[in-house]
């Protein structure tokens, strides 16, 4: 390597290194929400950074929370619920849906919240407002993925943006 490409490789390097300690995280949730049409059901996951939640809920409810290790595991899954349920409305063929928490689980940084919506048969159009976190990180940006008869179709919203509808 010529000195002066091996000089530029370096302080790319260096300044890269320096700039990642001032860049701002990101605040993002993925919604996945599949139709499984062998039980006529619509199957919703939710993945939210564990902060960003607990946060969200300490905020609301004025006292402490650690999802990972709930002193009551019954009331940590209804807060839970019932935050996801004001947050994220689904419609089916312009049909309002009522998802029933299933529960919740950590994988690394990030919990995973499940709901099913039972006796649904395959949709032509899937409408959704998910506003999860919206109102305690300006910056939060909400992925939804959303599959029918083996079709996938995703999109994202950037805070405020909340509705999104998909086709099938």
């Amino acid at each position: 390597m010529q000195p002066k490409l091996r000089y530029t490789v370096f302080f790319a390097f260096v300044w890269s290194i320096l700039l990642s300690s001032f860049v701002h995280p990101y605040y993002i949730s993925v919604t996945e929400i599949k139709h499984n049409r062998a039980a006529q059901s619509i199957e919703i996951s939710c993945r939210m950074f564990t902060d960003n939640i607990e946060d969200a809920l300490k905020k609301i409810h004025k006292k402490p929370l650690d999802l990972l290790h709930p002193k009551d595991k019954k009331e940590a899954d209804d807060l839970i619920s019932n935050y996801v349920s004001k947050h994220l409305l689904i419609k089916a063929d312009d049909k309002t849906l009522q998802p029933v928490f299933i529960g919740y689980e950590k994988e690394e940084e990030a919990i995973w919240c499940y709901f099913e919506i039972k006796n649904v048969k395959q949709p032509q159009k899937i409408t959704l407002e998910n506003s999860l976190l919206y109102d305690y990180l300006p910056d939060q940006t909400n992925m939804i993925h959303v599959t029918v008869n083996e079709k996938r179709q995703s999109t994202k919203l950037n805070n405020p943006d909340k509705k999104a509808e998909f086709l099938f």
